[in-house]
């Protein structure tokens, strides 16, 4: 995804690319100030609970009938008998359900993702910070240069694919969209008539489907390599070497472009154990095929 570098008047240019590249917006999560707020509600709703309390107490002295506790009062004794305290019932509810929105809205914020490197990237390249200062809000710029994780922001979106290579890729897009398409376009636009020069960006879909061609090709060679290697040679010890080799660098391939969050420990060693009972087999044919393979 290519960084813009043209100059702006105003913050339209910068909204519209979120628009597009929800990657670029960073915004304040304000965690602290929803932790704290969490804490003001709890308050709110024990003062109002304990208020119904001490008034239920005080009816339970004239009439034995009526339970003491929110808990164990059907709402609906207080409404018809008690009008006075269900106006503070309500005031309660209304509390506890505050208090039940804002935890939600909280672990919703929390669970928002840090915005990745190739977001910070591209909104770097914008002319937003005027000086020391984040233009759209005021605020210091360090809390949208520095890294999201330690300034407590984050971005609307994610990468979809969170692995290495994809990241790394995204995060090169400007060079990649300037140094290879940019050209291999004009390449292929030989002797036609020039077109209007355009902002072209490198779209992260494309990214993606590229990582998903260069997976296939990797793994792919990477046993056919195995395979031609274990041929070739005779010796079954220098064989096993070469298997714990290519499985080595099959498994670090597999890590490489499915991401952390993609593919867990269980399965790394499911693939690992299925690459080496392949290979175990293969070089087991071999050998009894192959007289002196096994010297």
């Amino acid at each position: 995804m290519t960084a813009p570098s043209r100059r702006i008047s105003g913050f339209s240019a910068f909204y519209d690319d979120i628009a597009l590249y929800a990657e670029t917006g960073r915004f304040r999560r304000f965690v602290g100030e929803m932790a704290k707020k969490l804490h003001d509600d709890t308050e709110e709703v024990l003062q109002r609970k304990g208020k119904v309390n001490e008034a239920l107490e005080k009816v339970r002295s004239s009439d034995s009938g009526v339970p003491t506790s929110v808990l164990d009062c059907p709402r609906s004794i207080i409404r018809e008998e008690h009008p006075t305290i269900y106006k503070d019932w309500i005031e309660y509810e209304e509390s506890l359900l505050a208090y039940g929105q804002t935890l939600r809205l909280t672990a919703k914020i929390l669970q928002l993702p840090d915005q990745a490197a190739h977001g910070m990237k591209r909104l770097k390249g914008f002319q937003i910070f005027q000086g020391q200062v984040f233009g759209p809000t005021g605020e210091n710029e360090s809390t949208y240069q520095l890294p999201s994780e330690r300034t407590d922001t984050c971005s609307l979106r994610a990468l979809e694919h969170s692995d290495f290579l994809t990241s790394h890729v995204s995060c090169h897009g400007d060079w990649l969209e300037k140094h290879i398409f940019r050209r291999a376009r004009n390449i292929f636009r030989l002797g036609k008539r020039p077109q209007q020069a355009v902002q072209t960006d490198l779209q992260l879909s494309r990214i993606v489907n590229f990582i998903d061609i260069f997976a296939c090709v990797v793994a792919t060679l990477i046993l056919t390599g195995a395979m031609f290697a274990l041929v070739s040679i005779r010796s079954l010890n220098i064989r096993i070497a070469v298997v714990g080799v290519f499985g080595l660098a099959f498994i670090l391939s597999l890590k490489a472009v499915a991401g952390t969050g993609h593919i867990s420990r269980s399965e790394v060693y499911s693939a690992t154990a299925g690459f080496f009972a392949v290979a175990a087999v293969f070089v087991g044919g071999i050998s009894s095929s192959v007289p002196g393979a096994c010297r």
